[in-house]
């Protein structure tokens, strides 16, 4: 828009302003709040936000709802593990290779699966999803159900640590790293929108037999939007592993991962730049509380129901009692969204706009 207008110019309904504004926060963050866990928060969210992001490429602008995106993620982080625990070789040298096999695992993923619509195309995501879990699980090469734990290392200077990506005295590299591939995924997914690439996705999406009938390339732009996606999903892989040094299936490859991705981008709003980006720094923050402060045992002893009733309960909880408290609100948040708001939460405010 033409500053001389008066008219506030606007990235996808945000200002400027706001976006600068935002973006400032977060750099400024870690260095106000220094603790651990308030940082460790924010990474995750970023790394959410990250994911979701990068799905709403495939599942929003081109309309390929995947639940199988837990296999690229594992891609990434088994790649950097396997090759660090066994080779001592540095993420900076192995993330072309996990790349590599991302891609080469998404075209033979996706060119069989794309000639699907609808639920089945789904169906197909699922079960691939839990085929490669599955096979992880039982492959001793890379540990099995016990995962690769990497080892730890002493760096000698930063130089060092920044080649072995291993900072044990504090989260500002993993932070400031996981911002910088952020920003990157939501200016890319910016741009896409707003060139012919978006608009021959966005027709994809809509109605691709008149798309066909026009002659646009259906299943080329359909793994065009997939390798883009994969790129950063893979990516976020590698950093995962490299941030907790250690993988396992359950939280690289399982059903449950790939769900969390796509339900990141559906609860904030597909087809949209930020609605990725308010799932991840709504449900990452409040998922995280609740798990450090409520999930701290699985059940209450029945002899102390007898004794105290409600209240016994009430001091359970506030205790840090209560196991998987998290995973309920979760659902209370499905629940909410789709009673109130299908579009995700940035139709909330679409309504004020």
């Amino acid at each position: 828009m033409n500053p001389a207008s008066g008219e506030i110019r606007r990235v996808e309904g945000v200002p400027w302003w706001i976006v600068v504004g935002g973006l400032g926060a977060l750099i400024a963050y870690p260095l106000a709040f220094t603790m651990p866990f308030h940082q460790h928060i924010v990474i995750m969210a970023l790394l959410y936000g990250t994911l979701g992001t990068a799905w709403n490429i495939l599942g929003g602008y081109t309309g390929q709802v995947s639940i199988g995106h837990g296999v690229y993620y594992g891609i990434g982080a088994y790649t950097a593990a396997y090759f660090y625990v066994n080779f001592g070789l540095s993420p900076w040298v192995s993330w072309p290779l996990a790349l590599m096999i991302a891609f080469v695992a998404a075209f033979v993923i996706g060119l069989p699966t794309f000639r699907l619509r609808g639920h089945y195309f789904v169906l197909a995501s699922v079960f691939i999803a839990e085929a490669a879990y599955i096979i992880i699980s039982n492959w001793e090469m890379v540990g099995g159900a016990i995962g690769l734990e990497y080892p730890i290392h002493r760096a000698e200077s930063p130089l060092d640590a920044l080649w072995h990506l291993q900072f044990h005295k504090s989260k500002l590299p993993y932070y400031y790293g996981i911002l910088t591939l952020f920003v990157a995924s939501v200016f890319v997914s910016w741009r896409i929108r707003f060139r012919p690439l978006g608009y021959f996705l966005k027709a994809v999406s809509e109605e691709q037999d008149a798309a066909r009938s026009l002659g646009v390339d259906i299943a080329r732009y359909k793994m065009v939007a997939l390798l883009i996606s994969v790129l950063f999903t893979t990516l976020c892989g590698m950093f995962y592993a490299q941030y907790v040094m250690y993988v396992e299936p359950v939280s690289t490859m399982s059903l449950i991962i790939s769900l969390e991705i796509a339900f990141i981008a559906i609860f904030g709003g597909i087809k949209t730049l930020w609605g990725p980006v308010l799932g991840a720094f709504i449900i990452i923050p409040v998922t995280e509380l609740l798990r450090a402060n409520f999930s701290g045992h699985i059940a209450l002893d029945q002899s102390a129901i007898a004794e105290g009733g409600i209240g016994a309960w009430v001091d359970y909880y506030m205790a840090g009692g209560g196991g998987n408290v998290d995973l309920l609100v979760y659902g209370l948040l499905i629940i909410i969204i789709a009673r109130f708001q299908p579009n995700g939460v940035i139709g909330f405010f679409h309504r004020f706009d």
